[in-house]
């Protein structure tokens, strides 16, 4: 489906959005977390939203289960983090009908019923450049998960208002949906995977030699192995550990005792 968004703004950087069944595609091929992420960089941005912030979480449970994604500085997604703001953030009020709503500091005025510290907290999200957006709930408080998107910009109102067309709102939305559902899918996969002994003993010996810092080549002299079915291996591992990198399945498979480093 090809969209016209009807904003100069938008439409002069959004080649690759006009076509939300190739976003799709992307997704559905996105095998991690964080490769979705980067999808949603690719093309969130590429419909000039600079900032993007994504929050799952569930705090009933012991642990507060949280999923945070942001493409702002790293320092204010530390501060956010560290400081547990995140189970305080103001966003929990969005959160309460699917209904889209104007966010950040531009927008603040919209939101009256915030609390003094939940302002604040609002402001210092606007020092990182993020000064006017809308935020697109995905899950409301009361079930089990809560939360949903900020998509943000550094614009001030009146040319946020003129550039963030209805078109471009439910795009930036839909597209939003369709990556939450992919995350949730990957997040349980994620859960599941302790509880299965997915490798075979091959892929654990490649991912043990990557772990002690083998190549390729020397792992297929060791086991007497093409590089060819060395490279399968390591394939099939970081495809059943839902892993970007060879270097991201030794770590789950480590974490899972999948690995055992005390060689």
């Amino acid at each position: 489906m090809n969209v016209n968004y009807g904003s100069k703004g938008f439409s002069s950087k959004c080649a690759a959005a006009e076509n939300l069944d190739e976003f799709l595609d992307d997704i559905e091929q996105a095998e991690t977390i964080d490769a979705v992420w980067n999808v949603c960089l690719k093309y969130f941005q590429a419909m000039d939203f600079e900032h993007v912030n994504y929050i799952y979480m569930r705090p009933a449970s012991a642990g507060k289960e949280i999923i945070a994604l942001s493409s702002l500085p790293g320092w204010w997604s530390d501060y956010y983090m560290s400081s547990e703001r995140v189970s305080k953030d103001p966003f929990i009020h969005l959160c309460e009908t699917f209904a889209t709503k104007r966010t950040c500091p531009e927008f603040l005025h919209h939101h009256p019923y915030l609390s003094a510290p939940e302002r604040l907290f609002i402001n210092e999200a606007g020092e990182t450049g993020m000064t006017s957006g809308f935020a697109a709930p995905v899950s409301l408080v009361g079930n089990d998960w809560w939360g949903g998107w900020n998509f943000g910009t550094a614009l001030n109102a009146s040319k946020f208002d003129k550039l963030c067309t209805d078109t471009v709102e439910r795009d930036a939305r839909l597209m939003g949906l369709y990556a939450h559902q992919r995350i949730c899918v990957l997040n349980q996969s994620e859960i599941d995977i302790s509880s299965k002994t997915l490798l075979s003993q091959r892929e654990k010996t490649c991912l043990t030699y990557i772990a002690m810092g083998f190549r390729t080549t020397q792992i297929a002299d060791t086991l007497d192995l093409s590089n060819v079915t060395v490279d399968f291996h390591l394939k099939n591992a970081r495809k059943k550990l839902h892993a970007a990198t060879r270097e991201q399945a030794v770590a789950k498979a480590i974490a899972l005792g999948h690995v055992v480093t005390d060689y």
